[in-house]
């Protein structure tokens, strides 16, 4: 054998030893990984039906271990893609800031103790990663695997409040406007509808929101069969909202026009609509691929791909490390909240009697404490409710556009009338009514950051921090009955609800610091 055989021989060799070297090398980097973020590789294994039914009517993002899986597959989809890119150094500065961002999220996590953050922290070291060994091409390829972990992420409380609300009414009236359609009489208030066999409310398990969430995970893995469609392949994921709330409301309907249907288990039926939506969803994308050009369907990598492990990267997994065992610091003692048992139920003439608190249609819009109440003082009437909510909770929010009206079946008939200021801010107020009642309603959401300002409250642990101020959160309502009329009777309801204010506004949960309101016997 010729000296250029022996070189050549020897090159293989040195070939397949460095691919072997990377494979071991990936395989460590992987175990360290897995030691940073163990808390996530541990997670919290619940049990029973009822679990997975609760999950079903207010989800929390799914389990880490299936986005975990989602995305390793769609890794392994893009393989033939990874492979083919060259590592041109243009994501040096990408890689940096990426890795950078996993750090401080691992590390925010850990003083905070919320697992939310950690996903983020991978999710950011995977794109970190992409960037150091594929350049800014290896960062826009792993992108979307890295967003699929954010699916496992819990969404705000106040924005799923407003978004179950949303489902709720639009639900309610376009079964209310089929079942019309088949010639069945029906009664539609707000989210209550009646039939003359039956009155059904269309709850927060009528939203099926885990549905959405799960079929929007399964149009993402769908998609990747037919993403050489290029734009069009995510028509494919656009469908999958819209089709789990139009399959949901087949099932609202298909309740109300058959009221038996309705003591099936709520978990069957949620499985009967996945099993629906899926099916759906692998028609469209099979219709997408079926109108694509010949060689434009997507048919995934092949093996999997060989990333080259920088020593750059093992001191950046140290470092990860380091942070995941920062203890985490001891919470400051709980602040001490305002109270509704320190309103008064007797105060300057005002003389009160407890009502029932409608929490049926409060539903997951939660509150540490609450209270209704009907005062009188001579031919004035107020009706008032107080809710209160712990400033640090993570898994409900008080706060939802619901809590304008007073409970099911009640109406908004108008918007019209300004309100006495609570806090320098002014109430929001609407007209509503039940049947023959009629109540002018000013409301004050106590402690509320908006739907934005509440989700990166909540997204970035803010409330959980053991540095956190304490903040009051809390919804305070009074409801005034009125007569028809025009803006002389609103005007006269919205003075008796600032008298009212002037009196109790002592005792009300107003202090933004979390001291406590005064004693009754304080004045």
């Amino acid at each position: 054998m010729s000296s250029g055989d022996w070189s050549g021989e020897i090159a293989a060799d040195t070939t397949v030893g460095g691919r072997s070297r990377d494979h071991v090398l990936l395989a460590v980097a992987a175990l360290l990984v897995g030691v940073a973020y163990r808390g996530l590789i541990a997670p919290d294994f619940r049990t029973g039906l009822l679990a997975l039914e609760s999950w079903f009517i207010r989800p929390t993002g799914l389990p880490f271990p299936v986005a975990l899986c989602g995305a390793l597959w769609l890794l392994c989809r893009r393989s033939g893609r990874w492979r083919a890119l060259p590592d041109d150094g243009s994501g040096r500065w990408l890689a940096a800031t990426a890795l950078l961002a996993s750090a401080l999220l691992l590390a925010w996590g850990r003083l905070t103790g919320v697992v939310d953050l950690q996903v983020l922290s991978l999710a950011a070291l995977a794109v970190g990663w992409a960037a150091l060994s594929r350049g800014r091409a290896g960062a826009r390829l792993v992108a979307l695997p890295a967003l699929f972990l954010l699916l496992a992420l819990s969404p705000s409380p106040a924005a799923v409040n407003e978004i179950f609300w949303f489902i709720q009414v639009h639900t309610a009236w376009a079964a209310a406007a089929v079942v019309d359609g088949f010639g069945l009489p029906v009664l539609l208030q707000t989210i209550v509808l009646t039939t003359p066999e039956q009155i059904f409310g269309v709850i927060e398990s009528c939203a099926s929101l885990g549905v959405i969430v799960i079929l929007l995970a399964l149009a993402l893995l769908i998609r990747e069969r037919i993403t050489q469609l290029g734009g069009r392949s995510w028509l494919l994921v656009l469908s999958a909202v819209p089709l789990a709330i139009a399959l949901n409301l087949v099932r609202v309907v298909t309740i109300v026009i058959q009221p038996s249907l309705n003591a099936w288990s709520h978990l069957v039926q949620w499985g009967v609509l996945l099993g629906c939506g899926a099916l759906v969803l692998a028609g469209v994308a099979r219709v997408l691929a079926r109108r694509a050009p010949p060689g434009q369907v997507s048919t995934g990598g092949g093996s999997s791909p060989t990333i080259r492990v920088r020593p750059g990267a093992f001191l950046a997994l140290a470092a990860l490390i380091l942070l995941s065992l920062l203890p985490r610091p001891s919470p400051s003692p709980p602040p001490l909240e305002p109270s509704v048992d320190a309103i008064p139920l007797e105060h300057a003439g005002w003389t009160a009697e407890d009502l029932w608190v409608d929490r049926g249609f409060l539903g997951w819009v939660r509150f540490r404490e609450a209270t209704a109440r009907f005062y009188r003082r001579d031919d004035q009437v107020v009706h008032l409710f107080v809710g209160i909510d712990d400033s640090r909770a993570r898994t409900a929010s008080p706060f939802s556009s619901k809590t304008l009206l007073p409970g099911f079946g009640w109406v908004e008939v108008g918007g019209e009338g300004a309100g006495p200021a609570m806090e320098d801010a002014p109430p929001e107020t609407a007209i509503v009514a039940l049947e023959t009642e009629r109540w002018w309603v000013a409301q004050w959401r106590l402690g509320y950051h908006g739907i934005l300002g509440e989700a990166f409250r909540h997204a970035l642990a803010i409330d959980a921090s053991p540095f956190a101020e304490p903040r009051t959160r809390a919804v305070v309502r009074l409801s005034v009955p009125i007569e028809e009329g025009g803006g002389d009777v609103v005007a006269a309801a919205a003075a008796t609800a600032e008298r009212f204010l002037q009196d109790f506004e002592p005792f009300l949960p107003l202090p933004s610091d979390g001291s406590p309101a005064p004693h009754p016997d304080a004045r």
